[in-house]
């Protein structure tokens, strides 16, 4: 874990934060450590200067926000061949037990005394 220097917050309403360290930048707000715990500070309820320091309203996001998206492109893209060999397997298994009697949800036409079409 990197050393992060620890400051103080203040928001407009007056609330101060000392000696807070950053714990995550997100899209809406900061995340910030201090003696009595964490909390999340939005943008909205910190300075102009402390906004712009963290580029808040800017046309190119920052912080977990782009890692957040990254993340979901990544498992998406690993997960999709993945997704579409388990349905290509599944269609498999129930083409090939359709025509032995096989009902997948574990009861056998044949035991019910049903054929195919029945209801």
């Amino acid at each position: 874990m990197p050393l992060a220097l620890a400051e103080d917050f203040k928001t407009v309403s007056g609330k101060i934060y000392k000696d807070a360290t950053i714990s995550h930048v997100e899209a809406d707000g900061i995340v910030l450590r201090t003696k009595t715990g964490i909390s999340k500070v939005y943008f909205v309820e910190l300075p102009k200067d402390v906004q712009e320091r963290f580029h808040y309203g800017s046309a190119t996001p920052t912080g977990q926000a782009v890692t957040q998206r990254i993340d979901k492109a990544e498992s998406t893209t690993r997960a999709t061949p993945f997704v579409s060999g388990a349905d290509r397997f599944a269609s498999f298994v129930e083409k090939k037990a359709r025509p032995a009697g096989i009902d997948l949800t574990g009861e056998t036409h044949a035991r019910l005394g049903r054929v195919d079409g029945d209801t």
